[in-house]
């Protein structure tokens, strides 16, 4: 899903300033005639990506609440990433978007503000920053307690990716325990949560949003994702 590119931006004389989206990772450096190139602190990512990517995010944000019937809750910061395993990344204790590959702009803008909603649904229901996990991921994989919680995570914000890129992607469950699609990897909490929450969300993005939220899939839920999206599709009938 990599194709990188390199950025060039310039300042008013023309010259680089900064630079480089290269094998999945972010170079930025400051080049003059009186100083060493040197790495950009935070704040200047921040101010780049504002200045880069901003249009964009207003673009999006303006396309998804017209597509989803939803308003969004102002926008999240944006800064320049170095991560060499995401594409984007967001960060519900800061609401800040990191963008570490500009290839699919605005198909990873779309989806992080699938977090970025997520997580104000859930501050404003007094819950607080969304998604938190509790155990240790390594190699990608989460805890037990935490499978759930990512795989709604990642549903909703596959459901704002596709519907604002116009996919047409299904709500179709092909297995009814979540074990027997380890097969394909990370992307089962991305392809099989979409296809989870995409049939709640069908009926109302906010509510199902509410819902989903406070009501995570449990462990027993992740060997019934059948029965768990029945009952959740059920909770919505009684929340019109």
């Amino acid at each position: 899903m990599t194709n990188w590119k390199k950025i060039g931006i310039f300042t008013g004389m023309g010259f680089p300033i900064v630079a480089f989206l290269l094998g999945g990772f972010l170079t930025y450096k400051s080049i003059n005639s009186t100083q060493k190139s040197e790495e950009l602190k935070e704040e200047e990512r921040q101010e780049l990506a504002q200045e880069y990517f901003g249009s964009d995010l207003k673009k999006v944000i303006s396309e998804q609440e017209n597509i989803l019937g939803i308003k969004h809750f102002g926008e999240p910061k944006l800064s320049l990433g170095f991560s060499l395993t995401a594409d984007a990344s967001y960060y519900p204790q800061t609401d800040l978007i990191k963008i570490n590959n500009s290839v699919l702009l605005k198909r990873f803008i779309a989806h992080e503000l699938g977090h970025f909603y997520a997580d104000k649904v859930s501050e404003g229901l007094g819950r607080g920053d969304w998604p938190i996990f509790k155990g240790k991921i390594v190699d990608g994989e989460y805890g037990k307690d935490d499978m759930g919680l990512k795989l709604i995570a990642e549903g909703i914000a596959t459901y704002f990716e596709s519907r604002t890129e116009g996919d047409g992607l299904t709500g179709d469950l092909e297995h009814k325990n979540f074990s027997n699609y380890n097969s394909i990897g990370i992307g089962k909490y991305y392809n099989v949560g979409n296809n989870l929450v995409k049939p709640i969300l069908d009926k109302d993005v906010r509510k199902g949003v509410e819902l989903l939220v406070a009501n995570p899939p449990t462990s027993a839920d992740l060997e019934d994702l059948v029965g768990y999206k029945k009952r959740m599709l059920e909770r919505m009938e009684e929340l019109k």
